[in-house]
């Protein structure tokens, strides 16, 4: 049977690294590579003979993509909601492909070109600028009622990455079909049947529940959350979660080190009967 894991959490809170982690163990245990290791960034490194060497799990090019649909996808592969969004933001709105697949830092950096004040949905004017009376106070009541159900406010000014990738994505695209990125990305893991298909960023109940359809198709489906929190301040609805009733295994790992976070996860993937090698 197909294996496949969510992990959810806020931003920061590990699910790439564990991603990580589950690749490496799938290739040592399937003697692909003699054995693995994280850095202290969740960077996977792997070691054959006397090198040891990087393996940048979120390149999708086609050299990497020819090596790895032999070497590496069959017996373990992560996926992304967010990767047809990220590849369509790098090729129309002309941002760097590390502002959205690199470090915080990188992904929080503000782009000139692409504004608040120029999203749809959004308006930058709070309130009148001039003085109205009791009549004027209520047709404006009305106005905003009427015309501007759903606009949210923002101060004018350059959005992050980070930030125009949460509202394009959500308040635009999603808006448009709520189940635009949970489609692509099932029936790509339906189309391609790893061994262990690791989802790195699920976010929203649809997705949730949509992963559940995948158990007809022959899929043991577990999902994890993560509690630790970096930032607290991001109050997008991307960082809310997911409702906890889909929630096979809570990783309480806000106090825990790697070692320990990964840990707790074989241990949990011990009772579920995962461990054992793939045929």
């Amino acid at each position: 049977m197909n294996k496949l894991i969510a992990f959810t959490g806020k931003k920061g809170s590990g699910k790439n690294t564990l991603a990580n982690f589950l690749i490496g163990l799938q290739l040592k245990s399937n003697t692909i590579v003699e054995d693995f290791g994280l850095d202290e960034n969740g960077r996977l490194f792997l070691k054959q003979g006397d090198e040891n060497f990087l393996l940048d799990t979120n390149r999708n090019d086609l050299e990497y993509a020819s090596s790895a649909s032999h070497s590496i996808w069959p017996f373990a592969k992560n996926y992304a909601y967010a990767t047809p969004l990220k590849e369509l933001i790098i090729s129309l709105f002309n941002v760097d492909r590390e502002c959205l697949y690199g470090t915080d830092e990188q992904k929080n950096k503000k782009l000139d070109h692409i504004r608040w004040e120029n999203m749809p949905g959004v308006t930058t004017v709070k309130t009148p600028q001039e003085p109205v009376d009791a009549k004027g106070a209520e047709e404006l009541c009305n106005y905003y009622k009427e015309v501007l159900s759903g606009v949210i406010y923002h101060e004018p000014g350059p959005m992050s990455a980070r930030e125009f990738m949460q509202y394009f994505g959500t308040e635009v695209m999603r808006k448009m079909y709520s189940d635009i990125w949970s489609k692509a990305l099932t029936s790509e893991v339906k189309a391609e049947k790893s061994a262990l298909s690791i989802i790195t960023d699920l976010r929203f109940d649809n997705e949730a529940l949509d992963l559940q359809d995948l158990k007809s198709d022959g899929f043991d489906v577990k999902i994890v959350n993560l509690t630790r929190v970096k930032d607290h301040n991001d109050k997008h609805i991307s960082e809310s979660g997911i409702n906890k009733a889909y929630t096979d295994f809570n990783l309480d790992n806000a106090n825990m080190n790697l070692l320990e976070t990964c840990q707790s996860l074989t241990q949990e993937m011990e009772k579920w009967g995962w461990l054992e090698k793939n045929a």
